[in-house]
Parts: structure tokens; sequence; C-alpha cells
């Protein structure tokens, strides 16, 4: 269980994206050492800034890119859906 201040969750299944499981966490009033952080692509300072780590370009283009694929899968997806309806309708005419 998590404790008092954070609160976890499920996003729940993706449309034809079952591969990824995401969830979410959030914190109410809760202090987190910066070491323990999650910062694979932003940092917290000393100073309390925060530092983008990484190319902003290459992560959009890997989003993007994602995106892409699913929409492609989606329409492999449809492709076939309507190859086996359409010789369905044909067999039973």
């Amino acid at each position: 269980m998590p404790l008092k201040g954070i609160s976890v969750g499920d996003i729940g299944p993706k449309l034809g994206y079952n591969s990824k499981d995401n969830g979410w966490l959030t914190f109410d009033q809760v202090r987190i050492p910066r070491t323990n952080m999650l910062s694979r692509f932003a940092y917290v300072t000393k100073e309390g800034e925060l530092e983008m780590r990484g190319n902003p370009k290459a992560l959009y283009q890997t989003m993007v890119e994602i995106r892409y694929q699913i929409v492609a899968m989606a329409g492999h997806t449809i492709r076939k859906a309507l190859i086996i309806g359409t010789r369905y309708a044909v067999c039973r005419r």
C-alpha cells in the first residue's frame, strides 16, 4: 500500500497496444530526495530549478514514431477485418 499523500493507479488497457503497461503516480505534500527521483529526462537542481535532459527533438520524435506505429497497426487490422467481412458477405449471397 502507498504511504499517506501518495496515489498510484493504472491507466488501463490500450486498444491494439496492450504490450505497454502505463500507470500514474501523484504526490501530495510529500518530500522526495533529489537522488531518489525518476530523472531520466528531467532533473531538479539543488536550487529547485528544472533541467531537461536529452534532446527534446529526439524525445518528440520517439513519441511521434510510436503513435505512427499504433496507427499503422490499426490500419493493418482494419484491412484484415474488411477482407474477412467482404469474404463472408460474398459467401452469404
